[in-house]
């Protein structure tokens, strides 16, 4: 087993077709734009990629299309060292989002899920959930498939960590195995059904006691707030 921290990332990969527009579209408006990008996403292709470049051992669960957009989806991950050996091939498109940014950095986000609605913990041997450090899940997949690992995890004492994104309902019992949850503001209040006005190291406090695991928030450019073990910290945004 590597001496470095293991990374165990089950979520989506996408394609993002980001295009910059002077001023978001309304119903029935087209917008024109010589800018835009096709570039590799997917919050848990992000999340792996992220922890390889920290430095951590990285293992990337999926599932992409046998397209074009598959080999792109992965390209990023391949070429940094992340371990897609557990990433498997759908019958359905690669998963695809479009993105428009207009001047002011408003978006609209639109995301065809596609080959990730295909994906299964059972891709996961226990062995390999068994030698993480930590599994990492969001919601971009199957709440059903999360569940599945997330219990099977928390059998073999392998920490789980579930980033609230996109917020949507969340059953209880994928949260009663989770040891760590990451959101932002917005994802805080939706999850504590508080006002997104309310103080959010309250709104933090509040999800860490009622749910009993260690909650981080993140504030965009601003500062990081994490509950660990019922203590309060504060981190500066990371450069």
């Amino acid at each position: 087993m590597s001496a470095r921290p293991s990374v165990l990332v089950f979520g989506s990969v996408n394609v993002d077709l980001v295009m910059r527009v002077s001023a978001l579209p309304i119903s029935g408006e087209t917008v024109l734009t010589d800018d835009y990008q096709l570039l590799p996403g997917g919050k848990g292709a992000n999340q792996a990629l992220a922890a390889r470049r920290a430095g951590a051992d990285s293992v990337f669960v999926g599932a992409v299309g046998d397209d074009a957009h598959g080999i792109l989806a992965l390209a990023l991950l391949e070429q940094d060292g992340v371990n897609l050996s557990y990433t498997v091939k759908s019958n359905r498109n690669t998963g695809c989002a479009v993105v428009m940014v207009d001047e002011v950095g408003c978006n609209l986000i639109g995301v065809a899920s596609g080959a990730n609605q295909d994906i299964q913990s059972d891709q996961v041997a226990d062995e390999l959930i068994d030698q993480a450090g930590v599994v990492v899940l969001q919601q971009e997949i199957p709440i059903e498939q999360n569940l599945r690992l997330a219990q099977r995890a928390q059998h073999l004492n392998t920490p789980v960590l579930f980033n609230l994104a996109p917020a949507t309902h969340v059953p209880n019992a994928l949260l009663n195995h989770v040891d760590w949850l990451v959101v932002n503001e917005v994802e805080a209040a939706f999850l504590a059904s508080s006002p997104q006005q309310e103080d959010i190291t309250h709104i933090a406090e509040q999800l860490a006691d009622s749910n009993h695991f260690n909650v981080v928030v993140t504030q965009g450019p601003g500062s990081v707030i994490a509950v660990v073990d019922a203590q309060i910290l504060t981190f500066p945004a990371p450069a």
